[in-house]
């Protein structure tokens, strides 16, 4: 754990993790988030009396900004390129293991700024390059998992 990375939790009656959200810095008074869970049975509206609760910690303390953070392989416009549309697809079809849409509409509630994350890479990103990325962020095991719950169906 990074001595700056913060965390909120809402606990339950029995002393169980209901919500889990944690931060770290990414700039002076501005905060990004790492991780948001929630418990399977946690009441409805956990996660979004936590998130008013960091937000409310935030600004008392503050803050001037902070990112719910990214939503992967849900793009904020089409993809331009074949590359583009190669990550797309397949961040797509990982939807039953990652469930990016479920996640980018809970962010939505929020009424966000989007706002796009690119890869760079100079003179351009090669697909070994991005097959290696795929693989150190473990996407090959949302590959798995999406096949095994698509077999069981």
């Amino acid at each position: 754990m990074n001595e700056s990375e913060r965390f909120f939790a809402l606990i339950g009656q029995a002393d169980n993790i209901l919500g889990l959200v944690s931060l770290v810095p990414n700039g002076t008074h501005s905060w990004h988030t790492e991780l948001l869970i929630r418990d399977p049975l946690a009441p409805v509206g956990v996660m979004e009396a936590l998130i008013a609760r960091v937000f409310e910690t935030l600004r008392a303390e503050g803050a001037t900004y902070w990112s719910l953070g990214e939503v992967p392989f849900h793009p904020t416009s089409e993809p331009d390129g074949l590359k583009a549309l190669a990550l797309t697809r397949i961040g797509r079809s990982l939807e039953s293991a990652y469930a990016s849409h479920g996640l980018f509409q809970f962010k939505a509630k929020f009424q966000p700024t989007w706002r796009p994350v690119c890869l760079y890479g100079w003179p351009r990103l090669s697909w070994l390059t991005l097959a290696g990325l795929f693989w150190r962020c473990n996407g090959h095991k949302l590959v798995a998992v999406s096949a095994r719950r698509r077999l069981k169906n």
